[in-house]
């Protein structure tokens, strides 16, 4: 166990969350102890699948926010999915937890409330499953990823939009 902690834990120095099955995210010293102990507690994300995510577009949703956390030439070559907004996970990670007023700076659109479920996708799933459980440690406790992401929903016949 105190590898992976320390494993864990040296993950997350170098800004890298691994998805671990794992649901919080506090860090707690013991005073008496030489290394530090790693808690993980978050609400789990809900997991979309095609038919859930086309619904929720149907249905004009306004209490969640559809993330596409491709880079912007990937959007520009390949579509994006309808309704949704680019905040890519490699070029800007910390991007939810920018203050509103720097975020929009950045974006030219409001950063998602936090109110607000927040529904992740990418391409194939591995960066949105990274980006869901690193804004939870941002606060953002209603989240969801779509984890068949954008190659799912071509593959499904989802529409796609280009810029």
């Amino acid at each position: 166990m105190l590898a992976v902690q320390r494993s864990f834990a040296r993950s997350f120095a170098r800004g890298i969350v691994p998805r671990c099955g794992l649901h919080t995210a506090s860090v707690f010293y013991n005073q008496g102890a030489s290394q530090p102990k790693l808690a993980v507690q978050q609400n789990p994300a809900k997991i979309y699948d095609f038919s859930e995510i086309k619904k929720l577009l149907e249905s004009g949703a306004t209490d969640s926010v559809l993330i596409d956390v491709r880079e912007p030439a990937e959007l520009q070559q390949q579509g994006f999915i309808p309704t949704a907004i680019n905040i890519p996970f490699k070029s800007a990670p910390g991007a939810l937890n920018l203050p509103e007023d720097e975020f929009e700076d950045v974006f030219r659109f409001g950063k998602p409330a936090k109110d607000k479920e927040v529904i992740f996708y990418c391409h194939s799933g591995v960066r949105s499953s990274a980006a869901e459980e690193l804004a939870g440690t941002f606060g953002y406790e209603k989240r969801g990823n779509y984890v068949g992401s954008f190659s799912d929903w071509v593959a499904q016949g989802g529409k796609i939009e280009k810029k």
